[in-house]
């Protein structure tokens, strides 16, 4: 990716923000789970501290502990650290492409996840791909894998073995929950993001160009708390969708 992500066990996580500070980074800003570590007099992150790993599901703690188990140590940064398997790899870079997809993050990093699972899947021989749904069902991110993935396979088929989608084994149901999360978190949350998401131009766009489409994007951004219910959501789509193109 384009910043140095480094996990740390959730005990330590306080420490080792603290001694990045003292190492001359700028003023540290913390989301709750990672703390993003900045040049001083910089706007762009360069490393991320994290506690867990944020996918969104709540089930998340578990799996720090499977990924330590398997990760390999190796020297890093004039000490010893762990470089995880290819495996859990493949499954953190398909999680977070779903995420940045929903919130129409930087191109950048998206194709950035297209180079990354093609140079991991084909990095050793015997890769398991059973790990990376094992990773999946214990994280409860199966309908994001399957979204993600159906994503890469429509530009790059050979990222993925045949019979790939069915392996998943993701019901329809909680297929459609997710997929609705997803449209609307893309066409209604981040209708505000264009093409140049990421960048400070791309964040002061609206999609939609007309007065009615400001205002719903405004007010959609308030309808927050409601998106758990899923009428909420298709009617938010909905009417995002009739007035962006007003």
């Amino acid at each position: 990716m384009t910043d140095t992500d480094v996990l740390v066990e959730e005990q330590n996580y306080e420490k080792a923000v603290r001694l990045a500070s003292g190492l001359g980074y700028g003023e540290p800003m913390a989301c709750g789970y990672s703390t993003d570590l900045h040049i001083p007099g910089g706007k762009v992150a360069v490393a991320d501290i994290h506690c867990r790993l944020d996918m969104g599901t709540g089930r998340e703690e578990a799996y720090s502990k499977v990924l330590f188990s398997r990760a390999e140590a190796l020297p890093a940064y004039h000490n010893s650290g762990y470089i995880p398997c290819a495996e859990d790899m493949v499954f953190i870079s398909l999680v977070n492409l779903y995420k940045n997809l929903k919130k129409k993050q930087s191109p950048q990093s998206v194709l950035d996840a297209f180079f990354d699972l093609d140079c991991l899947v084909h990095s050793k021989s015997g890769f398991d791909w059973n790990l990376v749904i094992e990773n999946a069902e214990l994280t409860g991110t199966k309908p994001q894998l399957l979204i993600s993935s159906g994503f890469v396979s429509l530009y790059a088929r050979q990222v993925f073995p045949n019979g790939w989608k069915e392996s998943l084994a993701v019901d329809r149901k909680s297929y459609e929950r997710q997929a609705l999360e997803f449209c609307f978190h893309r066409k209604v949350l981040a209708s505000g993001r264009d093409a140049m998401a990421g960048t400070n131009a791309g964040k002061s766009l609206m999609t939609g160009s007309s007065l009615p489409a400001k205002i719903w994007s405004r007010i959609a951004t308030g309808l927050k708390p409601l998106a758990s219910i899923a009428f909420v959501r298709r009617l938010s789509i909905r009417l995002n969708t009739m007035l962006s193109n007003v």
